[in-house]
């Protein structure tokens, strides 16, 4: 059985933080303070024509979308991003978000490890790339 207990909130419970940037706001409804380990969830609000730059040094971020329209630009790269759209942001990258509509653009985002924390495990091993392998219908035919 785990020592440790688990967490829930209303992150509507929580008060919106000023962002660098006119008209975005975010909240940290799951972090270390509350006993995570490993995540932190963070909640942020673009206004319409908002954007906010950012970088990640040393985590993994995966955003949802959970409504508004925008544009996701991930190491130069630009995508276009709606509600039900999952983003994923590699560690070292510089990326923006911005709110491209006319109403307010909310995402979740989920940084892994938290920011300022190594990599759960990583001094005890180091991690062997993978090789991917593709097959569609026609390969597996032959």
């Amino acid at each position: 059985m785990s020592e440790r207990n688990g967490y829930v909130i209303n992150a509507d419970q929580l008060p919106m933080q000023d962002g660098p940037g006119a008209n975005i706001s975010w909240r940290v409804p799951i972090d270390h303070s509350v006993g995570c380990q490993n995540l932190e969830q963070r909640i942020f609000r673009y206004g319409p024509g908002s954007s906010l730059a950012m970088s990640n040094e040393g985590s993994e971020d995966v955003m949802y979308v959970v409504e508004g329209q925008g544009r996701a630009i991930i190491d130069g790269h630009a995508y276009n991003v709606a509600p039900g759209t999952g983003i994923l942001v590699p560690p070292e990258s510089n990326y923006a978000i911005e709110n491209t509509g006319t109403a307010d653009l909310l995402l979740v985002s989920v940084l892994s490890p938290q920011p300022g924390q190594p990599a759960p495990g990583a001094a005890e091993c180091e991690v062997a790339p993978l090789n991917k392998h593709t097959i569609n219908e026609a390969e597996q035919e032959e």
